[in-house]
């Protein structure tokens, strides 16, 4: 593994009740780059960022942050903000 390994999901599967699952996801990210994550509506991107924050428990596969498997004391350091224009303009 590259020692600028921001993020890595391996083969992650997230079925929580209240969203969108999603299955079988692997992706790795090296720190400085950006992503946008877009899909159609009800595709599972919130969920899947709620998942790298720490939202949602992982039914399989790993979470990986700096190389080490995610762990709950890790979410402070972890920043998420949904729906913006809903927060803002209302």
């Amino acid at each position: 593994m590259s020692e600028k390994l921001l993020l890595k999901l391996d083969n992650v599967t997230v079925e929580p009740l209240d969203a969108q699952r999603i299955k079988n996801i692997s992706i790795e990210i090296e720190n400085g780059i950006r992503i946008a994550v877009v899909g159609a509506s009800n595709s599972g991107k919130t969920t899947l960022l709620r998942t790298i924050a720490g939202f949602y428990p992982l039914n399989k596969g790993k979470l990986l942050i700096h190389e080490e498997e995610f762990r709950q004391d890790m979410r402070e350091s972890i920043s998420f903000m949904g729906d913006v224009d809903s927060v803002l303009y209302q």
